[in-house]
């Protein structure tokens, strides 16, 4: 099943020691700017001590190890715009997993709440958990 991921999928997926659970064998995508959101979330998490140094230069071996297609950079700039003007957001990060999704037509996973509340309406968005698991 082709599926877009968020940031906050690949980065519990790469602090759990790269154990991508329900995403197996899945078809993953994402935005151009998902492997440096995933870098700099991790970083921060070291930075506020919240992770070790270890854990994440481990969690980030697991990043270049993920089987993830990334669109080219500027691609869904245009739409990312548009739908984050629409629902009044002030910036495209999240509008580019949205657009994606729609533009694939396919779901979107994540974990953040916050962007499940803000774009459901916009398009399916699944937790990794309601992904069907193949076999």
């Amino acid at each position: 099943m082709l599926i877009v991921t968020d940031s906050s999928v690949i980065v519990a997926i790469c602090l759990a020691g790269g154990a991508v659970g329900r995403l197996w064998g899945h078809d993953l995508r994402g935005p151009a700017h998902l492997a440096a959101e995933v870098t700099s979330t991790i970083r921060e998490q070291v930075y506020r001590n919240e992770v070790t140094e270890a854990v994440g230069a481990d969690a980030l071996q697991h990043l270049a190890g993920l089987a993830i297609s990334y669109e080219p950079a500027g691609r869904l700039a245009e739409a990312a715009y548009e739908l984050a003007t629409q629902n009044g957001w002030a910036r495209t990060y999240d509008a580019e997993y949205v657009a994606l999704a729609r533009a694939m037509n396919c779901p979107l996973v994540t974990l953040d709440r916050r962007l499940v509340r803000g774009a459901s309406h916009l398009a399916t968005i699944l937790a990794p958990s309601e992904l069907p698991e193949i076999t």
